[in-house]
């Protein structure tokens, strides 16, 4: 299964937040987080090292990043 979540126009530590609140539920599959600046990537990013995770940045261009 995997979840979507929007987090465009959320300053950090929002994303962060609503990501990490996914992943402690997490049974299986993945989450992907759309955020629209380069802090909330970076913060994601190291989310989802400190627990772990495999994860990957996709870039969609104009400061919108998958993580």
């Amino acid at each position: 299964m995997e979840k979507y979540i929007d987090a465009k126009g959320l300053a950090c530590p929002k994303p962060v937040i609503l990501t990490k609140k996914e992943l402690d539920a997490l049974k299986e599959g993945s989450v992907r987080t759309e955020v629209d600046n380069m802090v909330a990537k970076e913060n994601l990013s190291k989310l989802a090292s400190s627990m772990n995770f495999e994860y990957t940045v996709e870039n969609l261009g104009e400061e919108r990043f998958i993580v």
